[in-house]
């Protein structure tokens, strides 16, 4: 006796739809997840720009608040642009930058005032703009030295002026935004302004 064996072999595979939707699907989801991570990319960098921009508009006024609070006398350009000023030599030695890395001097005593090392030649600051930065000059009237630093990028713009009757400066410094959002036609500059109460100001 003869046997028969058949046997039946079913291949299974996708149709030419199901791969189609298939594809469909895999790049909406990659379209998705591209766009949350451009997304995110964007607002770490906007964020990283915010506290660099922040930093340098705080740092700004610091320096012109500081300085002119001790400052002897001070001069604003006809521009409104420069601010100068003079301060009494405190210290006895100063680095390349112009910063004080020596001890204080102890001053001479007078009849209205404290003298520091000479007097004829104090230490001259001068901030204006070169470009878009802000520019902080020092010279060391005792030893002719001078430098000068950035102190502040992006700046559209900054006035001073000198109330000579109350002796104050105020100081109005206006800032562009490093990081452009959505809407670049909306005004996005950031304006700081510092009135200062000048310790040490001699009338004229």
């Amino acid at each position: 006796m003869k046997f028969s064996i058949s046997q039946s072999v079913q291949c299974g595979a996708f149709t030419l739809a199901e791969v189609l939707i298939a594809t469909g699907v895999s790049s909406t989801i990659a379209a998705a997840l591209l766009t949350g991570v451009c997304t995110l990319q964007r607002s770490f960098q906007a964020s990283e720009y915010y506290a660099a921009a922040l930093n340098d508009q705080t740092r700004a006024l610091d320096y012109i608040v500081r300085d002119s609070r001790g400052a002897l006398s001070v001069q604003v350009s006809a521009d409104a642009n420069t601010l100068t000023i003079t301060l009494p030599d405190y210290y006895s030695s100063y680095d390349a930058q112009g910063n004080p890395n020596g001890m204080p001097v102890t001053p001479l005593l007078g009849t209205n005032t404290a003298i520091y090392n000479d007097p004829g030649k104090p230490v001259t600051i001068s901030y204006f703009a070169e470009g878009r930065s802000l520019m902080r000059q020092v010279t060391i009237g005792r030893t002719g030295s001078t430098s000068k630093a950035v102190i502040a990028s992006d700046v559209d713009n900054f006035t001073f002026t000198f109330g000579a009757v109350d002796s104050t400066v105020t100081a109005s410094l206006t800032f562009s935004p490093r990081f452009q959002g959505i809407s670049p036609a909306t005004d996005q500059r950031t304006k700081r302004t510092a009135v200062i109460y000048m310790r040490n100001h001699k009338s004229a």
